[in-house]
């Protein structure tokens, strides 16, 4: 692939004497040598070298290790894995969270720098924050900085800004939000991981959802409505609504079924209590028709 910077010289070869511990180019390299820490980096795109640090995560179909350009900017870097998954399903998630990320640059959308194969294997470098809201969640020093009405208005105006452009997320939970601190000490709410992200008008008729946190629509759409982006509206409501509750939820089918997110929200004491609970109704054209509406909901009942 070529670079998009013609009069710059080609990207660095590993191969070719200089920088030991680069990766080679040879496409088995994934098999024989998995990137790891002190590993660097070349895109195929940019020619931007990549300093490997330490692992951060690890999800279903990525490791997220920690990362250093040459200008010494802290990034994350997302390695597609290759443990007998389907390659084809993997490369085109990379592929969709590369697009949407790139099509969806907004705040409170975290930014990527880069997106490319090497060697048959997806790469994703993308900016850093400091945690997912469920880390700062799952502690009781973090998670009293966490404020509702900012998480909602950096949230539902990150999902409004990626609706309008003709895409909806589809996995929006607690660790895919991520939270950047800001100088004075504050904190912005980012969206991340458009990995699962469809276009609005091609819409796949079998779209996947993490398990415990699907839809009712996902699982019996002919009772419950089309899969729309009111998707992300009903997924937004249950981040918020974990917060409000200080509670992770771990949902089953049946609890999906049941409803039990609005109930939840119906006894919640908060002046959320009813907006929330109508972005969690299971009928799809039941709820806010849009992240904007929620937020104008969610503001007007806060007076």
């Amino acid at each position: 692939m070529a670079t998009p910077y013609p009069n710059y010289p080609p990207p660095h070869d590993p191969e070719d004497g200089s920088g030991d511990d680069a990766l080679p180019l040879d496409s088995s390299w994934a098999q024989r040598e998995p990137v790891k820490p002190g590993h660097v980096l070349v895109s195929t795109v940019t020619g931007c070298r990549y300093d490997v640090l330490d692992p951060i995560a690890e999800g279903n179909f990525s490791v997220v290790y920690a990362c250093r350009d040459i200008w010494g900017n802290d990034l994350v870097l997302k390695v597609l894995k290759d443990d007998g998954q389907d390659l084809n399903q993997m490369r085109l998630a990379a592929q969709r969270e590369g697009s949407a990320m790139d099509a969806a640059r907004h705040p409170m959308i975290v930014h990527i720098y880069d997106c490319f194969v090497r060697a048959g294997t997806w790469y994703i470098v993308c900016e850093r924050c400091q945690w997912t809201l469920r880390e700062m969640l799952d502690s009781r020093e973090l998670a009293v900085r966490v404020d509702p009405r900012q998480l909602a208005a950096n949230l539902l105006q990150g999902i409004d800004w990626v609706h309008r452009r003709g895409r909806m997320h589809c996995d929006i939970h607690v660790e895919n939000v991520m939270v950047c601190a800001q100088p004075g000490g504050g904190l912005t709410y980012k969206l991340a991981d458009f990995g699962l992200s469809q276009v609005l008008s091609d819409i796949d008729r079998r779209p996947l959802f993490a398990t415990n946190t699907r839809p009712p629509e996902a699982i019996d759409r002919q009772l419950y409505g089309p899969i729309d982006h009111r998707v992300d509206i009903y997924h937004a409501a249950l981040v918020l609504l974990q917060v409000l509750t200080d509670r992770i939820f771990f949902l089953s089918k049946e609890d999906i079924l049941a409803g039990t997110p609005r109930k939840i929200a119906e006894a919640l004491a908060h002046p959320w209590s009813a907006p929330l609970a109508q972005a969690l109704r299971r009928h799809v054209e039941q709820r806010q028709a849009s992240a904007e509406r929620l937020w104008r909901d969610l503001k007007e009942a806060s007076r």
